[in-house]
C-alpha cells in the first residue's frame, strides 16, 4: 500500500510541475473556464432573428391572412384520379385539386399561402418538379406569395429535398428559403410579419418535419432534431432582443407532434365515450371549456374545437421541440398536415395544436366529408383568429370560428 501511495504522490508533483510549465508559455494563469457546449451551427455567432419582406407587413387594417394548404397529393395532373370521394364528383383529377385553391385564393384574398408538406406525391410521378411547379402556379399567377415545408411523401426513394426547394426558390412569389446547411431536413426558415406601424407583429417559422427514420428509430416517422429546436430557440430570442419584447408566432411543419395526442386526449369532455378511430368525432361546438377529462396529472386545457377521425400519427420518438415553444412562451399556434381527416384544433399549455384538414383530392379522405382549407387572421394587437373552409360544391362554407 505504502508504495502505490508514493507512486501517487510522484505522479500528482509531475503532472503540477507539468502544469507549471505549461503556463510558462500561456496566458493563463489558471485553468479556463468551462464551456459551453458547441453550436450546432457553423460560426461563433447564434443564430439571428427572422428574415423580413416587404410583402409580409399588414395593411393599414391591422390584419394579416394566411392561409395554410395541407397534403395536396399533386402528381401527374389530369392523368392522375382522385381518392375518396362521391359518384357525382367524377371526373376527378390533380386538376380539381389546383381549382380549390384557385377558388380559395378568389374567396379569402390571402396575404400569404403556406404549403405544410406532402406538396407532391413522389411515388410514380412522371416528374416532382414539373408536379410542384404546377401546384403553386396559381399563386404565381396570381401575384401571391407563398412558402413551403415537405412531408413524408414529396421525397421517398430518393433525397430529393434540394431539388425541390431549389426549383421553388427560383418562383416570382415563393418565399421559400433552404434555411441553414447544417440542420436537419431542407426549408427551416422564418419570416418576421411587420405591423402597420413598421414594428414586429408576428413571426412565422417554417420547419421541415422529415419523411421515416430507418437507422436511429426504424419503423418510426421523422420529427424535429435537437438542432432544429435549437434555431427556433436562438431565431425567436433573437426576435425578442430585437423587438424589446416576444414576438408572438406561428409555427408550420407537417407530421404533428406527440404532444398532440396528449392535448386530445386532456381536452376530451368528462362524459366521453366510445372515441375510436376511423369513427368521425366533431367537437366543434360540443365541448365545453373546463370539461377536459380529468387525469392522473390533472390536464384539463380547454376545449377541442373540429374533428378526430384518424389517430395522432406523430412520431415514435419526442425532439422536444413543444416543450421549447412552451417554456419560451411566444408560440400561440402550431399548424400541421398529415393525418388528413383530422382538422382539430386544441389547446396545451397555452399553444393551439391545430390541423389544416386535407386539401388534395388525390389525397385520401373520406367521401362526403369536403376538402378543406384553415385560414389564419394574425392582427396588430397579437390575436389570432382561424376557421376552416370547405370546398362545398361551389358554396365553401366556414366552420368552427375561434379566437385566441
Amino acid at each position: 500500500m505504502a508504495c502505490k501511495q508514493t507512486s501517487l504522490l510522484l505522479a500528482v508533483a509531475a503532472l503540477a510541475a507539468l502544469a507549471v510549465c505549461a503556463s510558462a508559455g500561456s496566458s493563463y494563469t489558471r485553468s479556463p473556464p468551462r464551456r459551453s457546449p458547441p453550436r450546432m451551427h457553423a460560426g461563433p455567432e447564434p443564430y439571428g432573428p427572422p428574415m423580413t419582406n416587404a410583402w409580409l407587413k399588414m395593411p393599414a387594417n391591422g390584419r394579416f391572412r394566411v392561409l395554410q394548404v395541407a397534403d395536396v397529393h399533386y402528381q401527374n395532373g389530369a392523368n392522375t384520379t382522385c381518392q375518396d370521394i362521391l359518384p357525382e364528383q367524377n371526373p376527378c383529377s390533380d386538376l380539381n385539386s389546383t381549382a380549390l385553391l384557385e377558388a380559395m385564393i378568389k374567396k379569402e384574398q390571402p396575404n400569404l399561402v403556406v404549403f405544410t408538406g406532402d406538396n407532391v406525391w413522389y411515388p410514380d410521378n412522371v416528374d416532382i418538379v414539373a408536379a410542384q411547379t404546377a401546384l403553386t402556379k396559381p399563386l404565381n399567377d396570381a401575384g401571391i406569395p407563398y412558402m413551403l415545408t415537405f412531408g413524408n411523401h414529396d421525397c421517398e426513394a430518393e433525397d430529393c429535398r434540394s431539388k425541390l426547394i431549389e426549383a421553388d426558390m427560383k418562383q416570382p412569389y415563393s418565399l421559400t428559403v433552404s434555411g441553414p446547411k447544417e440542420l436537419h431536413g431542407k426549408g427551416n426558415y422564418a419570416y418576421t410579419v411587420m405591423g402597420p406601424d413598421g414594428r414586429a407583429a408576428f413571426a412565422l417559422y417554417v420547419m421541415d418535419g422529415g419523411a421515416y427514420l430507418k437507422t436511429e428509430f426504424p419503423g418510426s416517422y421523422d420529427f424535429i432534431h435537437p438542432d432544429q429546436v435549437q434555431w427556433y430557440n436562438e431565431t425567436s430570442m433573437a426576435l425578442e432582443k430585437a423587438a424589446g419584447r416576444k414576438v408572438p408566432g406561428i409555427a408550420f411543419t407537417h407530421i404533428p407532434m406527440p404532444e398532440y395526442d396528449s392535448a386530445f386526449v386532456c381536452n376530451l369532455p368528462a362524459n366521453t365515450t366510445g372515441i375510436s378511430i376511423g369513427t368521425e368525432n366533431d367537437f366543434g361546438n360540443k365541448s365545453k371549456s373546463g370539461m377536459g377529462k380529468v387525469l392522473a396529472n390533472n390536464c384539463t386545457f380547454g376545449s377541442t374545437t373540429g374533428v378526430f377521425q384518424e389517430g395522432v400519427y406523430s412520431a415514435n420518438v419526442n425532439g422536444g421541440l413543444f416543450s421549447a415553444m412552451a417554456l419560451r412562451g411566444d408560440i400561440k399556434m402550431v399548424n400541421v398536415g398529415h393525418d388528413h381527416v383530422n382538422d382539430f384544433c386544441t389547446p396545451f399549455y397555452g399553444i393551439q395544436l391545430c390541423y389544416g384538414g386535407g386539401f388534395g383530392y388525390h389525397a385520401y379522405g373520406k367521401a362526403g366529408w369536403p376538402r378543406r382549407a384553415r385560414t389564419m387572421d394574425l392582427y396588430a394587437n397579437g390575436t389570432v383568429h382561424t376557421y376552416k373552409t370547405l370546398d362545398s360544391w361551389g358554396a365553401y362554407a366556414e366552420i368552427d370560428h375561434q379566437s385566441f
